[in-house]
């Protein structure tokens, strides 16, 4: 058992950890590193935000960021200038005479020091959290209040790609812990995806259409309230599990090809991993990204609502094929109709 988990894991952060450390342009011209430090030299500039995860930054006097920076897990040495905020989580922040921060300079778990001349137009904020004045009146628009510490970060395509990894690890880990725990359903409902996509499209893009209608209804008696919550983590659920489904077929055709002896549970969350970087990764592209998810969404929920969220198998048989069946005679093998007699007693 501890082997099958461990597998899991390790496929699911392997498969995330690919050999691409460093993501650059692409993301209105952004920049995230992943798992190493880094440093922004002399004259170099990024024309967007930075993100370093599990690495310390470095930036050489005459560098420029324009935008936002954050450090997770790493130390901050900065000689250059920075026209939005700069935080750390859990380092600190050492800003050199040539220093210039445009906005706030944050740390959570760490300390800023300053040389004479770095210059914080913003403000500067330490601490392990940031505490919320007893007077604080929630009714109050934001922008109303002063003096309140505050770190801003705004919705940038950096934070876009950090879900989409993050979400990608969370979907690997559950498909292999389902998997684990239930293949079997897993297994039939990949079957009906593989089989019948036609038949799991359909009743997956109906309830898609249907079931906004009827949870609305729910919610107006407003006694069915309690109903309509259940029905909405029930369609969350089937849209997961049929994610899943999906991923534990293409983990298992991808161990096939290469000759992999993987238990279940690992090629769950390596086929789910790559299902969703691929999907999620489809998903940038505008106007048209939503299509890919949205038809992996509309496979699975159909395949669970089929088989009953794996609890039984689907078998599509049109109902003329099923009258001819029952309608022919049985013929043994090796025997054949004497026509003429049957022509003589009718």
């Amino acid at each position: 058992m501890k082997k099958v988990l461990v597998a899991a894991v390790v496929v699911s952060v392997l498969t995330l950890m690919m050999p691409f450390p460093v993501f650059a342009s692409g993301f209105q011209d952004g920049k995230i590193v992943f798992g190493e430090d880094f440093t922004l030299q002399s004259g170099e500039e990024i024309n967007g935000d930075l993100l370093v995860l599990g690495g310390s930054l470095v930036m050489e006097e005459g560098s420029f960021v324009d935008g936002d920076i954050l450090v997770l897990g790493g130390n901050v040495v900065c000689s250059g200038e920075v026209a939005g905020t700069l935080s750390a989580v859990g380092g600190d922040v050492r800003l050199e005479e040539t220093a210039v921060i445009q906005g706030d300079t944050a740390t959570i778990g760490g300390n800023i020091s300053r040389a004479a001349g770095a210059v914080i137009e913003g403000q500067e904020i330490t601490g392990n959290s940031i505490d919320i004045p007893d007077d604080f009146d929630l009714s109050m628009p934001i922008n109303q209040i002063e003096n309140v510490p505050s770190v801003r970060f705004t919705q940038t395509p950096v934070w876009d790609v950090m879900w989409y990894l993050f979400r990608s690890v969370v979907l690997a880990g559950l498909a292999a812990l389902v998997v684990l725990f239930w293949p079997q359903p897993a297994r039939r409902m990949a079957d009906v995806i593989v089989e019948h996509p036609l038949s799991a499209g359909g009743v997956g893009l109906l309830t898609f259409l249907v079931a906004p209608i009827l949870l609305l209804l729910l919610t107006i008696t407003i006694i069915l309230i309690p109903v309509s919550i259940v029905a909405v983590i029930a369609l969350i659920v089937a849209v997961v599990y049929g994610w899943i489904s999906l991923g534990l077929e293409i983990g298992e055709r991808i161990a096939k090809s290469a000759h992999w002896d993987l238990h279940a549970a690992a090629a769950a969350a390596l086929g789910t991993s790559i299902l969703s970087l691929v999907v999620g990764g489809i998903g940038f592209a505008p106007c048209i990204g939503w299509i890919a998810p949205f038809t992996v969404m509309v496979l699975g929920l159909g395949a669970t609502i089929l088989t009953l969220f794996g609890s039984r198998e689907y078998q599509l048989r049109s109902a003329t094929a099923a009258a001819l069946a029952s309608a022919a005679p049985v013929v043994p093998a090796g025997e054949q109709v004497d026509e003429s007699a049957a022509e003589d007693e009718a």
